[in-house]
């Protein structure tokens, strides 16, 4: 970590996040992918996703919401992961 080469997301307000490391020497990490949209806003379908997923051995999830309720959205995925929750600026 002292060199960069490896990270330690963590965001202080995930109260449920089980951390792990990202970088050089460490094993290859999977990413999931959910999000509401302006066609299809089901947060419930979302948080199913991530359950999925982190079942599934997602190291990460990517948060892609563009519908309703962004903000609520997070919220609740950010409450339901054990995993590092990343988002894409709109």
């Amino acid at each position: 970590m002292a060199s960069g080469r490896v990270v330690i997301p963590a965001n202080s307000r995930h109260a449920r996040l089980v951390p792990c490391g990202i970088g050089e020497g460490l094993q290859a990490k999977v990413n999931s992918n959910v999000g509401t949209s302006s066609d299809r806003a089901i947060p419930e379908e979302e948080l199913e996703k991530l359950r999925v997923s982190i079942e599934a051995g997602a190291d990460t999830v990517m948060d892609l919401s563009t519908g309703e309720d962004i903000d609520g959205s997070r919220k609740s995925i950010l409450a339901e992961s054990t995993v590092a929750i990343r988002t894409v600026p709109i």
